[in-house]
């Protein structure tokens, strides 16, 4: 088996080589994703104010519950998926997955939408200090616009590691990455725009990800007979 392969055949073989090269994209992703905003303390501590460093501070424990939820519930689908393929039940994988990008779809709308409405109600509770509260709440309004990306992005990710693509996922993210650091250094230092405009840049770059899966629709959305193929 190719370390480069993408698609891991876990039902036959050897198992202890197959881990280490499913294991070790998923923990880089894993790291990626903790390291995500990090561009963004980065440019506004150079570029624009302490107060908007803050800002994006108080905000991690919105962000990073909302994102935990996410991904606890892609981790179920996952489950899901990867039972029916070892069982060789096709139909009802495939299923699996049309209902899980559903879901995804409605969980983004929806943490976006009540994310928006109750932001300023978040700051209270979050008792943010009032020279950053506005900073805060734009923020967090702008971060939320990519949600439904976010989530359709971890629930197909989900998928593909259930069929044993982890590689996928991460290179979609590394783009991503990319773009959010180039694009919050564009929108802070050539069209000025602050602390929205790099919230901004963070939820367009989760486009990018959400793409890339879905690119693979496929495999994540209509599964062969052959679906563990080991390249």
């Amino acid at each position: 088996m190719a370390f480069f392969s993408k698609n891991i055949d876990m039902l036959n073989g050897t198992i202890w080589d197959k881990m280490v090269v499913f294991a070790i994209p998923l923990a880089l992703t894993g790291v990626l994703q903790q390291l995500y905003n990090l561009a963004d303390v980065a440019v506004l501590g150079h570029f624009v104010s302490n107060e908007a460093v803050a800002a994006v501070g108080t905000n991690v424990p919105i962000v990073g519950l909302i994102v935990a939820f996410c991904i606890g519930l892609s981790i179920g689908a996952n489950v899901v998926v990867a039972r029916y393929l070892g069982m060789r039940k096709y139909d009802d994988a495939s299923k699996a997955v049309h209902t899980a990008f559903a879901t995804a779809v409605i969980f983004g709308v929806i943490a976006m939408v009540i994310g928006e409405l109750c932001s300023s109600i978040l700051m209270v509770w979050m008792q943010v200090p009032p020279n950053v509260v506005r900073d805060s709440e734009i923020y967090l309004q702008m971060y939320l616009l990519g949600m439904p990306f976010i989530s359709i992005y971890n629930f197909l990710s989900a998928v593909m590691r259930s069929q044993g693509d982890t590689q996928t996922p991460l290179w979609a993210l590394c783009i991503a990455s990319v773009f959010n650091a180039l694009g919050d250094l564009f929108v802070v230092t050539v069209v000025d725009w602050g602390i929205g405009g790099v919230a901004l840049m963070t939820a367009l770059a989760n486009l990018f990800p959400c793409l890339q899966a879905h690119a693979h629709r496929r495999t994540a959305l209509s599964l062969s007979q052959t679906p563990l193929q080991d390249g």
